[in-house]
């Protein structure tokens, strides 16, 4: 039994350097020649988690400029879109995280990579117009949204943090549809002489028609439950966080990944959402298919065809351009045909009361008259909107976290009480 178990350790360990023979002289490639236009390989679906996390080059042998004041303001020659908004500069915090406003007390809006109390260690940045830069982060790009020659990057701003706490680094792939200006590359290191530290990297993918957000972790040893996702301004308060963001578990994002590679995570940012996945896919490793009903990036977009037909997850078109019934809007079909304000007498007298709903509708009794045991319709109770939908006032659940409502019972009446929650910041 000990020999077949040695043997069959032994016949794993050949199949993972075979595999990974096979991938290495194609990884290279992608990383070094963007011009190539052979075919690529999704490594979500073909080879997910073979590779390690890959740093952008920097240090000042790059001619990276090191962070001295916390935080530091950086002038950008391609504006960054975050969440439907644009930005002409950054601000990089030595903590793991870069702001886009000179606000001290509140940095938002803001990126998050690995941001928590650290003490020593180094940061970098720069933003490379290199041409090898620019198509490596075009190809990245175009591996996961397969935008093709429609994104062309303009420039990749890198930031690299290193610290003695772990090595984080953030990197982002892009088609070939878009093509960056530029390339921010920010870089965290703290070391403080000790090889055992945390290293990460932000490279801010820009470009005239999408920005994208890279984050490579490189190196995670230590954790003390970091935060890691965007955030806008106030006024619109749109989040996302990262898996195990502010929690213990935080430091397994070396291990994880959207794109196939652990440690690398990739994100269009530029919209008024921010997405993990290109069209056709959903979930946080992007390996799921979008249902019949779903297109676009992280299938967030519906469709409703005929016969139960999916549409093409990337323009959302339905076949020979037929919807399903209920629907209309081809050949996307998409928009929701209100049957109860296209016909006032479209439900019995029985349950007089029409109510839209996706697709289809329903017929109710909103009010029940006991003395002549029949419904009072909107037409027959001379209501204003005779003849139009009817809606049903319910109540609005608020998006901030409750308690489930406690309710105390006694002899006289029963109350319901709201216990809120509270936070420790």
């Amino acid at each position: 039994m000990k020999l077949l178990f040695i043997f069959l350790l032994l016949l794993l360990n050949i199949l993972q350097i075979l595999c990974f023979q096979n991938y290495q002289g194609f990884r290279q490639r992608r990383q070094v020649d963007g011009s190539s236009n052979g075919s690529q390989i999704d490594l979500n679906i073909t080879v997910p988690y073979i590779f390690s996390a890959r740093l952008y080059p920097y240090g000042t042998s790059k001619d990276d400029k090191l962070v001295q004041v916390d935080p530091t303001a950086f002038n950008l020659q391609t504006p960054l879109k975050l969440l439907d908004h644009t930005y002409n500069s950054l601000f990089v915090h030595k903590d793991g995280f870069i702001s886009l406003s000179g606000d001290g007390n509140a940095p938002i809006p803001l990126i998050a990579v690995y941001w928590t109390k650290i003490k020593t260690g180094k940061v970098y940045f720069r933003e490379s117009f290199d041409s090898t830069i620019l198509n490596v982060a075009q190809n990245e790009v175009n591996i996961q949204y397969r935008y093709g020659s429609e994104f062309r990057p303009t420039s990749v701003a890198i930031i690299t943090w290193e610290t003695s706490d772990g090595v984080i680094n953030i990197q982002y792939r892009y088609g070939s549809e878009f093509r960056p200006t530029s390339v921010a590359i920010i870089t965290w290191e703290t070391s403080d002489g000790n090889t055992d530290g945390n290293v990460f990297q932000l490279a801010l993918i820009l470009g005239d028609s999408g920005c994208f957000a890279h984050i490579v972790y490189s190196k995670l040893t230590s954790n003390s439950d970091a935060v890691a996702g965007f955030t806008s301004d106030d006024e619109t308060s749109t989040y996302f966080a990262l898996p195990g963001s502010g929690t213990p578990a935080a430091i397994q994002l070396v291990e994880k990944s959207n794109i196939g590679i652990p440690g690398e995570w990739l994100f269009r940012i530029d919209s008024e959402q921010i997405y993990l996945c290109g069209a056709g896919f959903q979930g946080l490793e992007c390996v799921d298919s979008c249902l019949p009903t779903q297109w676009y990036l992280d299938c967030s977009k519906q469709c409703h065809c005929a016969d139960g037909n999916p549409c093409n997850t990337e323009t959302g078109e339905c076949p020979d351009a037929k919807c399903n019934p209920g629907w209309i809007g081809a050949p996307i079909c998409n928009e929701d045909i209100d049957e109860c304000a296209e016909n006032a007498n479209l439900c019995p007298t029985e349950q007089p009361d029409c109510v839209n709903t996706p697709g289809a509708y329903l017929c109710l009794c909103f009010e029940y008259d006991n003395s002549t045991n029949s419904c009072l319709g909107n037409a027959d109770k001379g209501h204003p909107e005779a003849g139009k939908s009817a809606t049903i006032a319910v109540p609005i659940m608020e998006l901030n976290p409750r308690l489930p409502q406690r309710i105390q019972e006694t002899t006289q009446k029963a109350t319901t009480r709201r216990i809120r929650p509270t936070f420790a910041f």
